[in-house]
């Protein structure tokens, strides 16, 4: 695993999809247009309960013209919709962050409270130079994690557990 940023990285998934002896990392978006705007508002208009995952894969969805091999332009969108949603979640957040660059670019301000002091101030943000842990071709993802005190399961003594990347799905589920 290597670290890179954004801006060095481009448009190449940090882990993507191994299929049929590759490993394919590229995505592409289609031009942001003020009627692609409309449309993705319009998702929020009539599902007003939809997760911010949820809204990020639509929207992910709409803008995707190809995603690690894979021609979206020739899907429905529930098939873009399946096919981000079994990707692994860094990836997805990878191509959410990658979209935001595209269409409003790397730098902005953000305006945070602290919560104990209540201080206001601003926080220059530069998306380019935010690093992303990138996987090597066929790396195993999965880490075993040693447990400190360890628990029973089915009468066995259990005192680690292997741990693997979620799925964008398992996000999509979880309310704001």
């Amino acid at each position: 695993m290597e670290k890179q940023t954004f801006g060095d990285r481009g448009d190449l998934l940090p882990h993507g999809v191994a299929a049929a002896g590759t490993h394919a990392r590229g995505f592409n978006f289609k031009t942001w247009r003020t009627s692609d705007e409309k449309e993705v508002c319009a998702v929020r208009d009539r599902q007003r309960a939809i997760t911010p995952a949820a809204f990020a894969g639509e929207a992910l969805a709409h803008f995707l013209t190809d995603w690690a091999g894979v021609d979206f332009t020739k899907l429905s969108k529930p098939e873009r919709r399946l096919h981000l949603s079994r990707a692994p979640a860094g990836d997805v957040f990878y191509a959410w962050i990658q979209l935001r660059r595209s269409a409003i670019g790397d730098e902005f301000t953000i305006g945070l409270e602290c919560r104990s002091c209540r201080t206001e101030f601003d926080y220059d943000v530069d998306l380019a130079s935010m690093e992303v842990n990138v996987a090597a071709e066929g790396e195993d993802l999965s880490r075993v994690v040693p447990l400190k005190d360890g628990f029973t399961y089915r009468g066995e003594d259990v005192r680690e557990v292997t741990v693997t990347p979620l799925p964008w799905s398992f996000y999509e589920g979880l309310s704001a």
